[in-house]
């Protein structure tokens, strides 16, 4: 824009230099006044249209505010330390080797299905995958007998129903939502509590919700504590991005210099082209005609 209207003001000038026409150089000036009310129209067009591709999806624009998905959300995951080697036993009681199984007593997933908040711009940003929610009936269940007499089987002693007691075992092999408690760890020999044997420790988050913390050797309950989470706007923050100017842009803008400086450039130094050449693109004729556009007409 700044090189368009220093190539009019030296036309300005030079006009005035060799004593054109006052028809001439309100043409001249009209031609300017043209240039900057066009200028002046497009502007809001412009504006409009970077307004519309900051709201489109994937175009980051300086001073654009972004909502980023940064759930906080820490989902447990299985190490090495998470399991422990059981002794294997068959039918008859005898030991026939070992296997691995899970000991922490933690799920590595969460009860989770995708909803509203789980997209931006139609694309799916949440990370987490989809569960759904299991709640367990009479049918996940069985029972099973359970050996609770001290004597030995034998000549002197055989054990009865009295010497067994029933027990509810989950067998579906789903995980429900669950959460530890002090009663999903054994107690003492002598009853004591597992709090007070060490084995749990209960604390409290700032919101005052108990934390249960506890040995998983020590758990008693047969669950996996499992949670939930939907998203909601604290999985979200807002990310201005910052209104910084491109470096080429920068570079690119000129300099501004006094009138009066500009008045005594050389042409070629302002428009790249010799002020002849200027004059004869302009008018159309060849620089060594021009002086005869200068003489004043009878009647102008």
């Amino acid at each position: 824009m700044f090189k368009h209207l220093r190539y009019w003001w030296e036309s300005f000038t030079y006009f005035i230099r060799y004593g054109f026409t006052r028809k001439r150089i309100r043409s001249a000036i009209a031609a300017i006044v043209v240039f900057t009310t066009v200028y002046t129209l497009i502007m809001p067009a412009i504006a409009l249209e970077q307004k519309n591709a900051s709201d489109m999806a994937g175009l980051d624009l300086p001073g654009q505010v972004l909502h980023q998905y940064a759930c906080a959300l820490e989902v447990h995951k299985h190490t090495d330390d998470c399991y422990k080697k059981k002794t294997v036993y068959d039918a008859d009681g005898n030991k026939t080797g070992t296997k691995k199984v899970l000991n922490c007593g933690k799920a590595d997933w969460v009860v989770h299905t995708h909803d509203e908040n789980c997209y931006q711009d139609g694309v799916l940003v949440c990370t987490l995958p989809e569960h759904a929610e299991h709640v367990h009936t009479d049918a996940c269940y069985s029972t099973k007998k359970k050996l609770v007499c001290d004597l030995p089987e034998g000549e002197e002693h055989t054990h009865t129903d009295a010497c067994y007691t029933e027990e509810r075992v989950l067998t579906c092999g789903e995980s429900a939502l669950h959460t530890h408690t002090v009663d999903c760890y054994e107690k003492g020999p002598n009853g004591e509590s597992p709090v007070d044997m060490g084995w749990v420790s209960v604390s409290f988050d700032e919101n005052g919700n108990e934390i249960i913390s506890g040995d998983p050797n020590h758990l008693i309950c047969g669950q996996l504590e499992l949670l939930a989470h939907q998203h909601s706007d604290a999985c979200f923050i807002d990310v201005e991005m910052p209104a910084e100017e491109p470096a080429e842009q920068i570079s690119e803008m000129p300099t501004e210099e006094p009138a009066e400086q500009i008045l005594e450039m050389p042409a070629e130094e302002i428009t790249g082209q010799p002020a002849e050449a200027m004059l004869e693109e302009i008018n159309g004729q060849p620089a060594g005609e021009m002086p005869e556009l200068f003489v004043e007409q009878p009647g102008q």
